[in-house]
């Protein structure tokens, strides 16, 4: 059991070394692009969230009016 934890060690660490790892610039700007798309992302969630709401809240009136009921 020790000797495949100690195999598979060396073989991850073996692995780590040929990874191409990015360049701080590189990391940066991908992760600005994943905050903007977030911030994107829940902007719309929001808007769209309201307009539901909005819709499933004086959508029901707006037909309880036209059938002219609620009186």
């Amino acid at each position: 059991m020790i000797a495949k934890t100690k195999k598979y060690v060396s073989e991850v660490v073996a692995e780590m070394k040929r990874v191409t790892w990015p360049t701080r610039r590189e990391l940066v700007s991908a992760t600005a692009v994943v905050v903007v798309m977030v911030v994107i992302s829940a902007a719309f969630i929001g808007v769209a969230d309201v307009v539901f709401q909005k819709v499933i809240v004086i959508a029901p009136a707006k037909l309880i009016e036209l059938l002219g009921g609620g009186a």
